[in-house]
């Protein structure tokens, strides 16, 4: 008890490794003493031993399950390893024992939300708090639940209260700036950022959070300084990283984004992009010699960038003795017509390993990059995607003789996308935009029972969505549209491909495809980009389009 003792003010004055040192050799004369093992994970901790610890304090819970101290040092360890699921037992077995333990509540609901499972988090955080009212970190992560179930309300309250009891808690300042970003209030949530900077000048993810408020301003300048200063503070800030490539991009600068953009898949990311090819071929450089080689190219995200980054296939070509493409099951009757110098296959079946031996691969959206292809506004290409002539045939039966114009719309994209609500727009405010004196066709593949009764109220609107059963069905409706309108989704990128006169309406800060402060796009000839003037105001880019339109008809 004395060497225990000893141990213990040694680890109080800061002296872990003389802690540590004594730990150990006490511990090889008392293997089964579940305090000093305890007392052994602390030190180990201390000194950077995260394996020994965690070693410690699971012999410790083994020789004493109800030892609620080193249970709660071992679910620590275990969430500083980002073992979640493993640190949620262990705190699930500790509140069997005290089941309205504060501490074990709120170390639940930090598991749970890490998990991503934000309603039993939510459960969780509520009895963390009634368990004790007055604890900071508990309302905090309470509000991040509100947060991540977009109930931006109860997240503020919940901050708010945070910061009530501990006035300089940085964290519940940069969660409640992210809410007020998040309600389309940035200049707040910026000033909340900078009293965060005051208090603690060097959080990387401060920065971050910053840059983000500006990028969500349109201010691009000073979002990348946040972005830098985030960088060189944290070695490990990939999403930083990431969104100075958006910043620069929408700067219409992507001869200095795309190296920015390589970190997309890395795991240390927020919301890291899923690596879609599952074998073993190293990813080619873009400076490998790829003669006598076969090169597989995988689609990586939407249908939209798949269409996007095609256009770069025909500079491989030269280069391998096989090019591969992997693209995503409904693309691939439709790009597999497009060449004779390339193969396409499906991302599903290069699961399987249906397409045998590959000596390189490369994601899709890498290319410009690793090519060197830099796309200036004045080099958007020629339409480089066509429709099989049986197809078109098909299409001219279906939709017969064209009496009025015909214009092709959508006003969705994926339900899925991170950022769907701020790209899609409701039916009846494009509707209501919509003038007479042409037949409308929807192009996409679903619509809900209202919209499906708005569509009854006008006989110039048309729907096939029993017939688009994949891209080549639907790029022969495309085709035979005089004019497409449409909001940020797959159906942009192919009437773009195919060279059809195309009116894109886009949110206050669009997707980085699309530039900033730009009217024509440079990815494609025939696309006109229609901007909303504040965020969510969709009236004044339809008004435009409907300009356009009574001005190109009558």
């Amino acid at each position: 008890m004395q060497d225990l003792e000893h141990i213990g003010k040694l680890l109080s004055r800061g002296e872990a490794t003389e802690a540590a040192k004594q730990a150990y050799n006490l511990a090889s004369r008392f293997p089964n003493a579940h305090f000093l093992l305890n007392l052994l994970g602390v030190a180990a901790t201390n000194i950077g031993h995260e394996e020994n610890a965690i070693k410690a304090f699971t012999r410790a819970v083994h020789l004493k399950p109800n030892y609620l101290e080193a249970r709660a040092n071992l679910a620590n360890r275990m969430m500083a390893q980002s073992q979640f699921e493993e640190a949620l037992q262990i705190v699930d077995g500790s509140l069997q024992f005290t089941p309205d333990d504060a501490i074990n509540l709120n170390a639940m609901a930090v598991c749970l939300i890490r998990l991503n499972r934000f309603e039993e988090a939510l459960k969780a955080g509520r009895k963390a708090v009634d368990a004790n009212p007055e604890n900071a970190e508990a309302h905090n992560n309470l509000g991040i639940c509100y947060r991540r179930l977009e109930r931006w309300e109860d997240a503020s309250l919940c901050y708010h209260r945070a910061l009530e009891i501990n006035p300089g808690f940085t964290n519940a300042l940069n969660n409640l700036g992210l809410v007020l970003v998040k309600q389309g209030r940035a200049p707040e949530g910026i000033d909340l950022y900078k009293r965060s900077l005051d208090l603690n000048g060097t959080s990387a993810s401060t920065h971050d959070n910053l840059g983000l408020a500006y990028l969500s301003l349109g201010q691009f300048d000073d979002a990348i300084r946040h972005f830098d200063a985030a960088m060189e503070i944290g070695a490990n800030m990939v999403d930083a990283s990431f969104n100075k490539f958006v910043a620069l991009a929408l700067k219409n600068k992507l001869h200095l984004a795309w190296p920015y953009a390589e970190c997309r898949f890395d795991s240390r990311r927020s919301v890291p992009v899923d690596y879609r090819y599952k074998g073993e071929a190293p990813k080619w450089d873009g400076k490998t010699p790829l003669q006598g080689k076969t090169l597989l190219v995988h689609a990586e995200q939407g249908f939209g960038d798949t269409l996007m980054f095609f256009r770069y296939l025909e500079h491989l070509t030269p280069l391998a003795d096989t090019v591969l493409l992997a693209v995503q099951q409904p693309l691939e009757s439709l790009l597999a017509r497009q060449s004779v110098d390339f193969k396409v296959t499906s991302l599903e079946k290069m699961s399987v390993g249906e397409d045998g031996a590959i000596d390189f691969q490369c994601p899709m959206m890498s290319l410009p990059y690793l090519l060197g292809k830099n796309l200036a506004p004045s080099e958007a290409p020629e339409p480089y995607l066509t429709v099989p002539s049986q197809i078109t045939s098909i299409w001219h039966k279906r939709l017969g003789p064209a009496e009025r114009p015909r214009v092709g719309f959508a006003f969705r994209g994926n339900p899925d996308h991170q950022n769907n609500k701020n790209r899609s727009m409701d039916l009846k405010t494009l509707l209501t935009a919509l003038p007479d004196g042409a037949d409308y066709h929807f192009l996409g593949i679903d619509l809900s029972q209202d919209e499906l009764d708005l569509f009854a109220t006008r006989s110039n609107l048309h729907s096939h969505t029993e017939f688009l059963h994949d891209f080549s069905e639907t790029a022969g409706l495309v085709s035979l549209m005089d004019h497409v309108v449409t909001v940020d989704t797959s159906v942009a990128h192919l009437a773009g491909a195919l060279g059809i006169k195309t009116s894109l309406l886009l949110a206050f800060i669009p997707d980085w495809r699309w530039g900033a402060d730009v009217r024509q796009s440079n990815w494609y000839r025939s696309v006109s980009l229609f901007r909303q003037e504040t965020p969510g105001d969709w009236a004044t880019p339809a008004a435009e389009v409907a300009s356009l339109l009574r001005g190109s008809f009558g």
